[in-house]
């Protein structure tokens, strides 16, 4: 429920009359948002837990905006009183997208509309990343996030799900093998859960929301989270190389000569491990928000996410050899299902 001694204002002072609020499914977050119309209007209105959340918002969309990346205009915002009143630009984001066009061959859709997210994030990553390392020096995607990424799911995955013994020693070593690479790439923007739901369609135009975790840091995390997003992955599969490529090509077309060296020399593979981390990450959240907050949207991607990680560790030359070993016996004792 909303707080009334704020929402009342604000109501009237935008003369929002009879007004209909909704509240938003928030997913995974404590945040609580609604959906205020009336006959004329429309706007979003979110209620903070965390006033230094909000403070990150409203800084990092001003940030977006002055290099014309696609957000919601902010209304108004108070770090006192914890809200912030937003444009709302519907609900229709690319999960629903790709719902909707399941039925059609309109695979050329779903390519343009791909390849003009990967534009603007490409954009983002670039051209936002330097004021990004200005005005937060703190959110550094270092090796620790990567490390607790991976301790998140060896805590909620292999012990809680799928009780698994696992050799901590041989364990820290495997994340490390990735964590160690990865975090020498830095300098990008990374939004942090660049994944479907966060990727809202407006006038056929796409705007991104969701980015208060932004941090600075491998330009691999956010294609990757788009890429291999499990809510919508099954369904742009067998697009998923034309993306890639189409990603990589225009990532090092728009980057300098030193990093296209770097980068290109060892992109499929920093690409490769980047995707195990984020998909360990949005796995041990699944469990979390599914299983163990019995949060049933979640729930239902838990053992397709296991499976796509087992796959790519299997076929991978890159993944480190602790991770085969452990994801090779959980197929073996059937705790591995839908395999692609």
């Amino acid at each position: 429920m909303y707080r009334e001694s704020i929402l009342n204002p604000i109501l009237k002072k935008y003369a929002i009359t009879e007004p209909v609020i909704s509240p938003i499914n928030t997913g995974g977050s404590s945040r609580k948002y609604f959906r205020i119309k009336d006959s004329k209007k429309s706007y979003i209105y979110c209620e903070y837990n965390d006033a230094a959340e909000l403070e990150r918002f409203v800084k990092i969309t001003k940030i977006l905006k002055k290099k014309d990346i696609n957000v919601q205009n902010i209304i108004e915002f108070s770090d006192s009183e914890k809200f912030i009143l937003l444009q709302d630009l519907g609900d229709y984001n690319v999960y629903e997208f790709l719902s909707n066009i399941e039925n059609k061959p309109l695979k050329t859709e779903i390519i343009e509309m791909y390849k003009s997210i990967i534009d603007l994030m490409i954009k983002m990553q670039i051209s936002c990343a330097d004021e990004l390392k200005i005005i937060f020096p703190e959110r550094k995607f270092d090796e620790s996030v990567y490390l607790w990424e991976t301790d998140y799911f060896k805590k909620m995955v292999l012990e809680k799900y799928l009780c698994f013994a696992v050799d901590d020693e041989k364990y820290i070593g495997a994340c490390k093998q990735i964590s160690s690479q990865l975090s020498l790439i830095s300098g990008f923007f990374i939004h942090r859960d660049f994944q479907s739901q966060n990727i809202i369609i407006f006038d056929k135009i796409p705007y991104f929301i969701d980015y208060q975790t932004a941090y600075s840091g491998s330009n691999f995390y956010d294609p990757v989270s788009l890429l291999y997003d499990p809510y919508s992955y099954n369904k742009i599969s067998d697009i998923f190389e034309i993306l890639y490529n189409y990603y990589k090509t225009e990532f090092i077309k728009k980057t300098t000569r030193q990093e296209q060296g770097e980068q290109g020399k060892k992109f499929d593979v920093l690409f490769t491990l980047t995707g195990i981390q984020r998909l360990m990450q949005a796995n041990a959240a699944y469990v979390k928000l599914g299983l163990l907050e019995n949060k049933k949207f979640f729930a239902r991607f838990v053992d397709p996410t296991l499976s796509k990680l087992y796959t790519i560790i299997a076929i991978s030359d890159c993944a480190p050899e602790y991770f085969k070993y452990i994801f090779t016996k959980l197929k073996e004792d059937g705790k591995i299902k839908c395999v692609e």
